[in-house]
Formats: C-alpha cells, sequence, structure tokens
C-alpha cells in the first residue's frame, strides 16, 4: 500500500516538472546590431627633409698674386693694396711687367700708384682739335703710374687736365673757327702727326720738315686745283673713318698701336732700368715702349741730372721737365720707329711745349690762355 503511495507521489511530482519546463514562451525583439565599416585610417608619411649641400669650389689660387694684396679692382681685376702714407690711404695696383733679373729672380710684377688726380687725361679733347679738320670727338687717354718706393717725382703733384674751353671761346672773333688751329695746341699736333703716319708721310729721312712734305704730297705736278681738293677731302675722309672705327694702327715692334686704345706711362727706379738690357739709354733717362693688348705702354727711368731736375728749382721747370718725359715716348712712337735709330743724340721734344700756355697774335690780335692743358694739384 505504501509502495503505491510512492508511486502516485512521483507521478504527479514528474507532472509538474513537465508543465514548469514548457510555459507560454513570450517574443522579446532583439536590437539589430548594424556593423558601420570603419575607415581607413589615412596614413600621413613623415619626410625626412636632408639639406642639399652646395659645393663651392675651391678657387684655386693665382701663384701670382702678392702677398700683400688686400683686393681687386672691380672693373680691370687687377690685385690692389691700400696704404697709410703720410695720414692718407695710397691705392697701389698690381701690374705684371717684369725688369732685369725679376723673372729669374722670381718677382712677378711690381706695385705702382696712379700720378692721376681725376683719372686719364685726354690727349686730342674735342675742343682743341678743330673739328672741321679732323672730326671726332676721338679720345687718346693717357695715365701715368710710379712704382712704389720711387722718390724721383716727390716734388710735383698728380696730374689733370683743367677745362679751358671758354678761355678759347673769348678769342673766336680773331679767326672763323677760333684759334684751336691755328695755334697748333697740343690735341692738334698729335692728330696732325697722326695724319702724316696714316698717308705714310711718318716717319721720315726728309730734311724737310713735315708741313713741306705734306704741300708736295698734294700738289703733285701737273695736277689741277680741283685734283688736289678732291685729294685733300678723300685722305682727310679715309683718315677720319680709320680713327672713328679704331682702324687707325700703328707698328711698333711686332705688334699694332690703336691710338684710340690709348697710352700709359711707368715710372720705375734707375737701378730697375739700367739692369734691363731692353731699356733704351737716352742722353739723360731711360725708355722702353712696348703694346699690351693695343695699348701704347712706356716705361720711364731718369737719370741724377733728370732726378735734380723734377725735384729742385722753380715750379714750373719741375713740371714742364715731367710733361717733357711723359710726353717723348707717345712723340717717338708717333713720329718715328723702333728700335729708335740714334736714340742718344736724337730726342724730339715738340708736344711738351704746347702743355704750358699758350700765347701769340692773330691777324695783330694778342692772345692769352691762362689755364695750361696739363696742371698739378697739391698735395693735401
Amino acid at each position: 500500500m505504501k509502495r503505491i503511495s510512492y508511486i502516485f507521489l512521483l507521478s504527479v511530482f514528474i507532472t509538474s516538472c513537465a508543465n514548469l519546463a514548457s510555459p507560454k514562451a513570450t517574443v522579446t525583439p532583439q536590437a539589430t546590431l548594424t556593423l558601420m565599416p570603419s575607415p581607413t585610417p589615412t596614413i600621413t608619411p613623415t619626410i625626412t627633409l636632408t639639406p642639399t649641400i652646395t659645393l663651392t669650389p675651391t678657387e684655386t689660387p693665382d701663384p701670382n698674386r702678392p702677398d700683400d694684396a688686400t683686393g681687386t679692382d672691380p672693373v680691370t681685376g687687377e690685385y690692389m693694396k691700400s696704404v697709410e702714407e703720410n695720414g692718407k690711404t695710397t691705392v697701389y695696383i698690381w701690374k705684371h711687367f717684369q725688369f732685369g733679373e725679376d723673372a729669374k729672380n722670381g718677382i712677378t710684377g711690381h706695385w705702382f700708384k696712379s700720378r692721376m688726380e681725376n683719372g686719364p687725361i685726354n690727349l686730342i679733347k674735342y675742343g682743341e682739335t678743330c673739328k672741321d679738320s679732323w672730326g671726332g670727338p676721338y679720345t687718346l687717354n693717357m695715365s701715368v703710374y710710379a712704382v712704389e718706393g720711387l722718390d724721383d717725382l716727390n716734388g710735383l703733384g698728380n696730374i689733370y687736365q683743367p677745362d679751358r674751353q671758354a678761355e678759347w671761346d673769348k678769342y673766336n672773333d680773331l679767326t672763323e673757327g677760333g684759334i684751336g688751329c691755328t695755334s697748333i695746341p697740343l690735341p692738334n699736333e698729335i692728330m696732325f702727326d697722326l695724319f702724316l703716319r696714316y698717308i705714310n708721310l711718318l716717319p721720315s729721312d726728309s730734311s724737310q720738315n713735315k708741313y713741306l712734305r705734306l704741300n708736295d704730297y698734294y700738289y703733285r705736278s701737273g695736277d689741277t686745283t680741283a685734283q688736289v681738293a678732291q685729294r685733300q677731302t678723300d685722305t682727310h675722309d679715309a683718315f677720319k673713318k680709320a680713327m672713328t672705327n679704331g682702324e687707325m694702327s700703328i707698328k711698333i715692334g711686332d705688334e699694332l698701336w690703336l691710338p684710340t686704345k690709348g697710352y700709359e706711362v711707368y715710372w720705375i727706379t734707375e737701378s730697375m732700368a739700367k739692369n734691363d738690357p731692353s731699356m733704351e739709354a737716352f742722353r739723360d733717362n731711360y725708355l722702353r715702349v712696348m703694346v699690351d693688348d693695343g695699348k701704347l705702354i712706356a716705361f720711364i727711368a731718369v737719370t741724377k741730372f733728370r732726378r735734380n731736375d723734377l725735384n729742385y728749382g722753380k715750379k714750373i721747370y719741375r713740371e714742364l721737365t715731367f710733361n717733357q718725359l711723359i710726353l717723348n715716348p707717345l712723340e717717338l712712337a708717333i713720329t718715328n720707329t723702333f728700335p729708335i735709330k740714334n736714340s742718344i743724340y736724337f730726342t724730339p721734344y715738340d708736344y711738351y711745349g704746347k702743355t704750358g700756355i699758350p700765347s701769340g697774335s692773330i691777324h695783330d690780335q694778342y692772345f692769352y690762355i691762362n689755364i695750361p692743358f696739363i696742371e698739378f694739384a697739391p698735395y693735401k
């Protein structure tokens, strides 16, 4: 009986459990998960800039550069140095000129200082060259230098060309063209000699003066006046064209000097000159003339006699001596040949006399130009 009761209770318990396991299902809505794609990250690369190094080529040292050079001329490229002398700064320019045994001793050049107050002097300045005769204007620039340590010119200042056109213009009524041609000032004298050289009347072994030779050149036997006039016109026009175009040239040794390229003078010491066989010995000075890139170059040194002339005596005489020496090489180059024949005995000195104060008379009227062609500036 108890066993039946246990079986009955067990069946009730099982039934109860079955009802609990089968409740009515309640549907709960589930959240919908929408997956958004993640954006692809943009990776910014980090760029490390390596600075570019510009290589500056190492400048090859110039073996000819002097150790004491302080710079170069911005125009010519020549080496320069500045030196304090007598309370002022003096600028020297290095020139690759050699004398005597310089090359043997390893000396490649020398320092020179300018003797010009305001730059080059135009020796054929337009105002005094007779426009109707020569055309132009043309330029024949002259510059003068002195080697470092030279004492020969201590009694003279630097040179310059003063403006004296107003002085000439005072006498325009003396002749139709003024007195420029009639008085033969320095520019006209140089132009006239260049013209004679151009038409092969200079140099000459003739004893006739150059004016008579020119007269014979034009007035040939049997020529009419019209033929002479045409020859004069043709030769002058050809000369003007040659000067304008830079074609007028004079042979100096094996080189050609072009007058429009100018003229430079370099004063050196007597000891430098006397040991140099290329220097010609004159009566009282030494001289060497050459051409460098179409420019006429003259080297001058004086003996004791001339040195005294430059340092002592009246100011006017010292200045004329200086002008005589600097203009003589130019006169020789135009009127003679190089090497100069009989140079010890023959030295033309016509040009320097026209650097002073001209005076005279034209048509019984007196004139006086109270300004020299080359003036000397006093040392400050």
